[in-house]
């Protein structure tokens, strides 16, 4: 071969060999500082959820809070794609990072804070060190509006024809939902016809919240002639945002007659139903609320509670009007469980418990007592079996015992002298298993050997 057929191969193998290296540079799976290495196959799947505002280009999402946003990630080797390779995630807002999580698989994350939130994805390959990344930029803008989501005034107790010196009072509770924390000020007005003592207009820090409950009274003058013709009052509440949006509710009050409306309920107690040691993102909450409502201040025998209201709101953008709710928190983190009792006449009171939820762990669950004791040392011969186990992610959600081939299950998680009666002298066994709310399994087994005249016994 002349030396100019020896050039043209020496071309054709460089382009091909650019051609393989911008192939490898394109699927993220080629070092240029190292060309022995590969890296990992990493795939990120982004699905917003149905009936939101958002605008997706690339790998850049644009939306308005709260944003909902469905990611599954995966990971696995170059050279098998058998092995799976980890995932991490690295949550940033405006470049600081307020999150991390190994292992990623997939979650459903809810943008509340407004910014820009970069998702940054990474798998290495701990067989040759090798990194893939990638990046998914979320764009939280204001856009929801802030809204009264309820306006309740009620007048005070009142003379039925004012004094001239008197102010009739109206007391109101009013509940904002504010997702960008951009409301500013709330305003009530009660229209020409009367004069508003002091001026009404109440400032709002609802920084970083969904929900704001603003509490206070006004008084007012007015001729007697004026309640005689207009004893429904109308009040408008104006709420106002820093962008300069406003909403508007209105309400009517009687303010003529002497009408007394009792005191608000009182919460007892916000629990949740059997509790487990610790609290775990994916798994069910069973909350509670223990109210009473009383005629008045002093009086010990309550109002029918059934007629009391509930609103729940469970600080990550969930709600319930259920007494006795249940609800997932998908996300680990500490979040403000706020419960808001009325009764019949609009009072309400409102309590609130922090929650902590932890990640899930998949934890197995453990005998803490397993005992096996005898009633008799003859034929046939009644045994006694004591057994408790705990489950430190979650709860036992049933305990069965086989004796010998007979299975038993007494239908709680824990039993104390459960009774067995054998009537042979044999070696007999006694398992026991214990299965907690993930289906996760532990067991543990009890040989007892009886001789004809049951003298004897050994674990």
């Amino acid at each position: 071969m002349d030396a100019f057929g020896r050039g043209q191969c020496a071309l054709l193998v460089a382009i091909a060999s650019l051609t393989l290296f911008s192939c490898a540079l394109r699927d993220n799976r080629f070092d240029p500082l190292s060309p022995f290495h590969r890296h990992p196959y990493l795939t990120v799947d982004c699905s917003p959820e149905t009936d939101q505002n958002y605008t997706i280009i690339n790998d850049s999402i644009s939306a308005a809070a709260p944003f909902r946003l469905q990611l599954t990630a995966s990971s696995v080797s170059f050279f098998n794609e058998e092995d799976t390779v980890p995932v991490f995630l690295n949550h940033f807002l405006d470049g600081q990072s307020i999150r991390q999580k190994k292992n990623f698989h997939n979650e459903t994350i809810i943008f509340l804070k407004i910014g820009t939130h970069d998702l940054v994805f990474e798998a290495t390959d701990p067989g040759n060190n090798t990194t893939s990344k990638k990046v998914i930029t979320v764009s939280i803008i204001y856009e929801k509006q802030p809204r009264i989501v309820s306006f309740q005034p009620k007048p005070d107790t009142l003379p039925l024809y004012p004094l001239l010196d008197s102010r009739p009072t109206v007391y109101f509770h009013t509940t904002i939902a504010d997702t960008e924390g951009i409301a500013d000020t709330l305003f009530y007005n009660l229209g020409p016809l009367f004069t508003m003592f002091p001026s009404l207009e109440y400032p709002l820090n609802t920084s970083d919240t969904l929900f704001t409950d603003s509490t206070g009274r006004f008084s007012f003058s007015a001729p007697e002639d004026t309640l005689e013709r207009y004893p429904d009052i109308r009040i408008l509440a104006i709420l106002k945002d820093k962008v300069g949006r406003t909403d508007t509710a209105e309400a009517y009050v009687h303010i003529r007659k002497n009408v007394f409306y009792g005191s608000p309920p009182h919460i007892d107690s916000i629990y949740i139903l059997e509790r487990p040691p610790v609290l775990i993102a994916g798994k069910q909450i069973n909350f509670g609320v223990h109210a009473v409502d009383y005629p008045d201040i002093g009086d010990t025998i309550p109002k029918d509670t059934t007629l009391l209201m509930y609103y729940w709101n469970f600080g990550d953008g969930g709600e319930s009007t259920h007494k006795l709710p249940t609800y997932i928190y998908t996300s680990p983190g500490t979040y403000n469980v706020k419960v808001s009792v009325t009764d019949e006449h609009m009072n309400v009171t409102t309590d609130s418990i922090p929650l902590t939820i932890m990640p899930r762990q998949d934890l197995r669950p453990v005998f803490t007592l397993f005992n096996v004791a005898l009633k008799s040392s003859t034929l046939p011969c009644t045994v006694y079996v004591s057994a408790a186990a705990s489950d430190d992610d979650g709860y036992i959600s049933s305990l069965l015992f086989i004796f010998d081939d007979k299975i038993v299950q007494p239908g709680f998680t824990q039993v104390t002298d459960l009774q067995y009666i054998f009537t042979s002298g044999m070696v007999h066994e006694i398992y026991a298993l214990a299965i907690d709310d993930e289906g996760l399994k532990c067991d543990t087994t009890y040989m007892l050997e009886l001789s004809e005249s049951a003298k004897g016994a050994s674990p």
